[in-house]
């Protein structure tokens, strides 16, 4: 399954009607935005939160707890976006955009 999916963007898609409410990664100029915000929350908890749990104290709420909450936001929305996400199934003609929630939902856990 990961060599298949490995390859997905190479084989043929076929265009999925139908997809009221979801999202098509190829396609969505929102989404590729959205996953460079989530790429630098990333990268300010990877720098900030160590220097913030070892060096500075918690005492007081700051500009810099309330970033971070900021950022934990940006963390859940992006986890109830995976739920309206649709990923490459294969099929016997190439991959199709998979669009049924419950299947999304059960690849995403």
């Amino acid at each position: 399954r990961a060599e298949a999916m490995s390859l997905w963007w190479k084989l043929p898609t076929r265009r999925v009607s139908g997809t009221f409410g979801m999202i098509n990664p190829e396609e969505s100029a929102l989404l590729q935005r959205w996953n460079f915000m989530a790429i630098l929350a990333m990268t300010f908890v990877a720098i900030v939160a160590p220097v913030q749990v070892a060096i500075l104290k918690g005492d007081d709420p700051d500009g810099l707890f309330i970033l971070s909450c900021a950022v934990d936001l940006v963390f859940l929305i992006d986890l109830v976006l995976q739920f309206f996400i649709m990923y490459p199934r294969p099929t016997d003609y190439g991959f199709e955009w998979e669009r049924d929630r419950q299947a999304i939902a059960a690849n995403y856990m």
